[in-house]
């Protein structure tokens, strides 16, 4: 390939990056936490609500640490249908722990992590507060997250929350349909969970 394609290429793809800079990670995750051994695999896909949309596909690989705790890693990317421009929406890294697990009832947990994503202008550090209302007529769930963005130039926290219906097609499979608020922007979204 010549070295004006590339260049080309580059500058596009650093542009359509930039046109992408409000982009986020969806919570994609509920309070249930995996047992001790298990491990889960989550695919989802997103729609920013931005002029035009962008897509945010990701990914969330999990493993149950002991009963009631959990590391995950969650990382995706976007994509813009219009202009065809692709970049990387991040990568986050998260403990979470089980405060609450009632199973007729509802679920409580808490989360701390960070890592870098582009909402975040880079490294950050989040929290997290996720609660289930665990009932097969109504199982809705909410996630709240408090982001702290390290390599901004002044202290501006910002905050993210979700909410959705969690479906359990099986014991090991469930559906999360969930709609995410950051910062003015909207981003309702689809995945598919399945546990090893």
């Amino acid at each position: 390939m010549r070295t004006g394609v590339r260049v080309v290429l580059a500058v596009g793809v650093v542009l359509s990056t930039g046109a992408l800079s409000g982009c986020f990670l969806n919570v994609f995750q509920t309070a249930q936490i995996l047992r001790h051994g298990d491990v889960a695999f989550t695919v989802g896909m997103a729609v920013l609500d931005l002029a035009p949309a962008v897509l945010t596909p990701q990914g969330r690989l999990a493993v149950g640490l002991s009963d009631g705790v959990e590391f995950g890693v969650q990382a995706g990317g976007m994509v813009n249908p219009g202009t065809g421009g692709v970049g990387f929406l991040g990568a986050i890294a998260e403990l979470k722990l089980s405060l609450v697990d009632q199973p007729d009832a509802l679920a409580l947990a808490v989360g701390v992590g960070g890592g870098w994503s582009v909402i975040m202008g880079g490294w950050g550090l989040q929290a997290s507060l996720y609660l289930d209302s665990n009932l097969w007529f109504l199982p809705l769930y909410v996630a709240y997250r408090p982001i702290l963005p390290l390599g901004a130039e002044e202290f501006a926290p910002f905050h993210q929350l979700a909410g959705g219906l969690c479906l359990d097609i099986s014991d090991k499979a469930r559906l999360l349909l969930e709609a995410d608020f950051l910062g003015g922007l909207w981003s309702p979204g689809l995945a598919l969970e399945v546990q090893f």
